[in-house]
């Protein structure tokens, strides 16, 4: 299956919007919602055997359904009773489980399925195998990953939601098996895994996930299971809760991580200190390679790329939305206070698009001086050598945080 009817399921799975699904029909169908493709729709998403086992939220199919029977009316075409059947089937069930979801904040009947569909070009899977073998770079062919999360944006935790920087980031982690391959690896605010069972997918030493909420850890430990059949035997696997504002030195130095990765870890300056504290102690261990910070005017985005394949743990690699400037500014700021290095890889090492189903990131980094609010960006971090010597200390930053940081 190539072309627009891939993308049609890859986007069906992923819960991509219900316009986005009627274009890819359309294309499909040669301008119409026709009985062929509707036959298709029905037979590789509806009846996909990842949907049956993890499906989409209901309002989401009853959604989708809804537009895609109105368009075949109104193009004159058959719907197939099977389209009508599921969708008062689908509006049904919603409204059933409408009050059973307000009885608690955390009622697992406002959790679905999300799955991803990637799609690797032969050099990607030839790279893949130069580091995992043949046999495990041949899962990499039609890999789909399944992570449940939830409907609501403002549901209990924001980690048991699907943001675009986590996804950019399994984007990053599966195009470098160099960096990640054999190396124990950490997740900071993992939310809801996805990052965390790429980190799997490439044969990590071992793989520890971090967040400061029970709930969320309660549904990566849900999603790590889902995929373990996936992941090789000697990959493990921990959860840990970490609170940023607690950490102690001696636990965060106990994990003993090589290779540091988080998304959208930079949201609310109040919890910048807390977040920079815990990357000076995570990435204390050292470094051999010669660097310097100059601030966050010209450390921030204009340093050199050193290539990945000379990397020396330990090393941080974060994932972000830049949402405000200043913000980041002061993150950056914080960090080279606290001995680290900072560096924008967004453009030296963006990697491939391995989900070009996934419509609401915008890859293509614009200069962070104009604000823009959906642009992604990646940063790496290590330590300065010549403030290796000395403790980490908390930055100098004037904010008080609003609640718990993780």
């Amino acid at each position: 299956m190539e072309g627009a009817q891939r993308q049609l399921v890859a986007s069906f799975l992923a819960m991509e919007s219900p316009t986005s699904i009627l274009r890819l029909v359309r294309e499909i169908g040669n301008g119409s919602v026709s009985t062929m493709v509707q036959d298709f729709f029905n037979e590789f998403c509806l009846k996909n055997s990842v949907v049956v086992k993890f499906p989409p939220s209901r309002g989401y199919m009853s959604n989708v359904l809804k537009l895609l029977i109105l368009a075949a009316e109104s193009d004159q075409q058959e719907v197939l009773d099977e389209f009508y059947d599921q969708h008062v089937a689908f509006l049904h069930s919603s409204e059933n489980s409408g009050q059973s979801a307000l009885e608690g904040f955390h009622h697992f009947t406002q959790r679905c399925h999300k799955s991803y569909l990637y799609s690797f070009s032969d050099d990607a899977i030839v790279k893949l195998a130069n580091y995992l073998g043949e046999h495990q770079a041949s899962k990499f062919k039609d890999l789909v990953l399944t992570i449940q999360v939830s409907s609501n944006m403002l549901e209990g935790s924001t980690g048991c939601y699907a943001w675009p920087a986590g996804i950019f980031l399994s984007e990053f982690i599966l195009a470098n098996p160099a960096i990640f391959s054999g190396r124990l690896c950490l997740e900071v605010g993992a939310g809801a895994g996805l990052s965390t069972i790429c980190l799997g997918l490439l044969n990590a030493s071992k793989v520890i996930a971090t967040d400061g909420n029970r709930s969320t850890l309660a549904n990566l430990k849900h999603n790590v299971a889902i995929n373990a059949t996936l992941l090789e035997e000697p990959t493990s696997v921990e959860l840990h809760e970490l609170l940023w504002e607690s950490a102690s030195e001696k636990a965060v130095k106990g994990f003993g991580a090589e290779i540091i990765v988080g998304a959208d870890l930079i949201y609310d300056v109040s919890c910048i200190p807390y977040l920079v504290r815990l990357l000076a102690m995570l990435l204390s261990r050292g470094m051999k390679h010669e660097s310097s910070c100059q601030g966050k005017n010209s450390s921030a985005y204009g340093h050199e790329y050193i290539s990945h394949t000379d990397v020396v743990p330990p090393i941080a690699y974060i994932a972000t939305v830049i949402r405000n400037v200043e913000t980041m500014d002061i993150f950056v700021s914080s960090a080279c206070q606290a001995g680290l290095l900072v560096e924008d890889v967004t453009d030296t090492m963006r990697p491939p698009i391995f989900l070009p189903q996934i419509t609401g990131i915008d890859r293509t980094r614009r200069h962070a001086k104009l604000g823009d609010s959906s642009s992604g960006s990646g940063w790496r971090l290590e330590p300065v050598p010549d403030k290796q010597a000395s403790p980490p200390q908390m930055p100098s930053v004037d904010f008080e945080p609003e609640g718990d940081c993780r």
